[in-house]
């Protein structure tokens, strides 16, 4: 009965000893090896290039902190009523920081959806 449980390798239940020769086994699992080797090697590749976007787009944001935080500091140190003069620009850099701060998350998210598309 043992050799009787399959008639086609690919069918063959993987614990039978008898089922598939030595050599098809080896065919048949490096060629799946390889493939997944390549979809990984693909998904490296796609993942160090948005990270390496990704790590510009957050100098931006830190830039964008910096300045903003430089602008809070001139409206805290200003006396009396000067305050108004510092306070645009410490409004128009918040904007900047959070439009970029959007921009990144946004952009992470979408990566991280198509990287999980990849993986498939």
């Amino acid at each position: 009965m043992g050799d009787e449980c399959c008639n086609a390798p690919s069918t063959c239940d993987s614990n039978s000893s008898t089922a598939v020769t030595k050599e098809e086994y080896v065919g048949k699992m490096e060629g799946k090896l390889a493939e997944l080797g390549a979809k990984i090697d693909e998904l490296g590749a796609k993942a160090s290039d948005v990270k390496d976007k990704a790590a510009v787009k957050l100098e931006e944001v830190k830039t964008h902190h910096a300045e903003a935080m430089a602008k809070f500091r001139e409206v805290k140190e200003a006396t009396g009523e000067a305050f108004h003069e510092f306070k645009g620009g410490c409004d128009k850099a918040f904007e900047q920081l959070s439009h970029a701060w959007d921009e990144l998350k946004a952009g992470s998210e979408k990566a991280a959806a198509k990287l999980a598309e990849t993986k498939s």
